[in-house]
């Protein structure tokens, strides 16, 4: 129950921490803006390699044979597990005209490396070498999620980007989700998932931001139903019957357009109510001449009432299928049993 700081710290020696991740053995590696350091088991070492001495590293990650990867200005230099550089990677190599932004740990041993810019990149080893031959480079556009603070992979695959202006998710087969949240999505530099699914993002600028999958599905996102006032629907024989201020809606199990004698007698009119009935024929009320329609799907078969035929009023307002299968419309004015 107590803050410990890690020994063998030298005063001065590691400020600004921007980023933390951990190796296979359970070592922190820290980057900072005066270096890298590793702590294992309680003790912290800066790495003191001449050529990284005092350098601004931004992120790390570590690959499956131990090595440490970090990001600088000029790319990222590639170190042995004690600090030592083994190599370094030039930005072109990994981004054609962009620059290496952050480092991130892959499931497998792998690294994901995020850009400056609109793009991540996932490099896997054939070898274990630094050579073009040894490293495979999967390049995937990140749409108009720019500057990647960070990149979580996920358990399924798939990896979280934290980004200047937003966040997003790449699928294990590579497409990307953007959420669009352009307003309070910003500055994003980490998220995790908690266990009931929950996103939660740490963002520079609006403190904690929450995620939370809705209850609802919107299987016509892409139809036109968004236009329309919805007053009522239905389902039956597969296909929706939806009333809106201005004519029926009918669509299939795959929300593709229907049309027919229905969606044409009752085109411009409001329609209030539909039910399907146990038979599944579809029962609908409306403002119209036809206020009262019975359709069977299977069938195609249609027939009306009106104040014409016995209904108390032309303005339908609801339906109710009673216990013995009779149908009650309630009007303007007053009800019919049908």
């Amino acid at each position: 129950n107590k803050f410990v700081r890690p020994e063998g710290q030298p005063k001065d020696s590691i400020l600004c921490i921007r980023n933390l991740t951990e190796n296979s053995d359970g070592d922190i590696i820290v980057s900072s803006s005066t270096g890298i350091a590793k702590i294992s088991d309680g003790t912290m070492t800066v790495f003191s390699d001449e050529e990284i001495s005092g350098m601004t590293f931004y992120s790390a990650a570590a690959d499956k044979f131990g090595r440490i990867w970090g990001s600088v200005n000029s790319g990222a230099y590639v170190l042995s597990s004690d600090g030592k550089v083994i190599g370094q990677i030039e930005n072109n190599f990994i981004f054609p005209g962009e620059n290496i932004y952050c480092l991130s740990n892959g499931e497998d041993g792998s690294v994901w490396c995020g850009s400056d810019k609109n793009s991540v990149a996932h490099i896997q080893f054939s070898g274990d070498q630094l050579s073009e031959s040894d490293l495979d480079v999967t390049l995937y556009n990140t749409g108009k999620i720019s500057t990647i603070n960070s990149i979580i992979p996920v358990f399924d695959g798939s990896i979280m980007l934290n980004a200047l202006n937003g966040f997003g998710v790449i699928d294990s087969d590579g497409s990307l989700t953007e959420f669009d949240e352009t307003q309070s999505a910003v500055s994003v530099t980490g998220s995790c998932i908690d266990y009931e699914g929950n996103v939660w993002l740490a963002s520079s600028t609006n403190g904690v931001i929450k995620y939370t999958q809705g209850s609802f599905t919107y299987p016509g996102r892409g139809t036109e139903i968004s236009e329309y006032r919805i007053n009522t629907l239905t389902c039956s024989n597969d296909c929706f019957y939806i009333g809106t201020d201005n004519g029926l809606l009918i669509y299939d199990s795959d929300w593709y357009p229907v049309t027919n004698q229905l969606t044409d007698m009752l085109r411009g009119d409001r329609v209030r109510n539909i039910i399907s009935d146990r038979s599944g024929r579809v029962w609908i009320a409306s403002y119209s001449d036809s206020p009262v329609i019975c359709y069977d799907p299977k069938t195609e078969e249609l027939t009306s009432r009106s104040s014409a035929n016995g209904l108390s009023n032309n303005n339908a307002r609801v339906l109710l299928e009673l216990s013995d299968g009779t149908v009650a419309a309630g009007t303007q004015n007053g009800g019919s049993l049908m």
